[in-house]
C-alpha cells in the first residue's frame, strides 16, 4: 500500500511564490509530499520542468474575478493554457489580471479536456461565492473539487464546508503555498493511499472516489499571514494592490 501527501495549490517564483520550481521539486522530495504548482495564469513553470513530485496546473481569474484551481498532466496544461487561455489574458496585467472567459465556460472547458477542477478559496473575495447562486449551481454541477485553504482561517473554511455538503462535492486541503516559511509548501495536504503507484493527477482522480482520504489543514497566524502577504506584494508591485481593492471583500491573502 502506498501512502501519499499531496498539496494541490501551490505558487512558484513564475507568478507571486517565493520558490523556483527546482527548489519545490527538493521540498517535496524531503517533505514526501506531491506539490501541483498553480501559478497565476502562467505555465511557464511547467515549460522546461518535469518532475515525478511535480503537478502540472494553474490558477485562472475568470472575468468576474473569481479564481479556479485547474490541474491535469504537463502536455494537456500546456495545451489548455496555448490553445484556449493565452490569447485571452489581459495584456495590461496577464499575471494577476482577468482572463476573459467566464467560470461556468472554463470549468466545462477544463472537464471536457479530462482535468480536474478545484474550486480555492471559495469564502474570500476571489472565491466562488462571489457569483450568483444560479452561476455557483451550474458550476458545482461538475462535481468540482472545493478546497479547505491553509492560508485562510477556519471561520471562511467553514463556508467551504457548507458549499460542499450543500452540492454533495469532494473536499481537498490546498496549501495556497507563496513562502518556503512555516512549512507552506507541505503542512496542509490530504493523504491519499493507493495500492497502485500514482502520479500526482491520479492522485486526485483517486480522491474523487473518497478511498483512504485525510485532510491536514493549517491555520496561519498574523505573522505569516504578513510575510505571505509581503512575499504577494513583493511579486506582484502594484498591480497586485490594484487588485486586492478591487476584488477585497472579507480578506486579503486569499490569493
Amino acid at each position: 500500500m502506498h501512502a501519499y501527501r499531496l498539496n494541490p495549490h501551490a505558487h512558484s517564483i513564475h507568478s507571486d511564490g517565493e520558490s523556483s520550481m527546482e527548489e519545490i521539486d527538493t521540498i517535496a522530495r524531503e517533505n514526501s509530499t506531491h506539490i501541483f504548482v498553480t501559478d497565476h495564469n502562467t505555465v511557464d513553470g511547467h515549460r522546461g520542468f518535469v518532475s515525478e513530485m511535480i503537478g502540472a496546473g494553474i490558477e485562472v481569474k475568470t472575468n468576474t474575478g473569481v479564481d479556479i484551481l485547474v490541474c491535469g498532466n504537463r502536455t494537456n496544461i500546456l495545451s489548455l493554457f496555448d490553445d484556449e487561455l493565452e490569447h485571452r489574458l489581459d495584456p495590461r496585467n496577464p499575471i494577476y489580471g482577468e482572463v476573459d472567459i467566464s467560470a461556468i465556460d472554463l470549468v466545462g472547458l477544463a472537464k471536457e479536456m479530462g482535468h480536474e477542477v478545484i474550486l480555492p478559496h471559495i469564502g474570500t473575495s476571489e472565491g466562488m461565492l462571489m457569483l450568483p447562486k444560479n452561476e455557483q449551481e451550474e458550476v458545482a454541477r461538475n462535481k468540482v473539487f472545493v478546497e479547505y485553504n491553509g492560508r485562510i482561517g477556519r471561520g471562511i473554511n467553514r463556508l467551504a464546508k457548507r458549499f460542499a455538503q450543500k452540492f454533495k462535492l469532494p473536499t481537498i486541503a490546498g496549501g495556497d503555498s507563496h513562502i518556503r516559511a512555516y512549512d507552506q509548501y507541505t503542512s496542509t495536504h490530504t493523504k491519499v493511499r493507493s495500492k497502485e503507484t500514482l502520479t500526482p493527477i491520479e492522485m486526485l482522480q483517486t480522491l474523487r472516489k473518497r478511498k483512504g482520504s485525510g485532510m491536514r489543514i493549517s491555520t496561519p497566524g498574523m505573522m505569516e499571514s504578513l510575510a505571505t502577504g509581503k512575499q504577494i506584494l513583493k511579486a506582484g508591485g502594484m498591480k497586485m494592490l490594484q487588485m486586492v481593492a478591487k476584488y477585497k471583500r472579507k480578506q486579503i491573502f486569499g490569493t
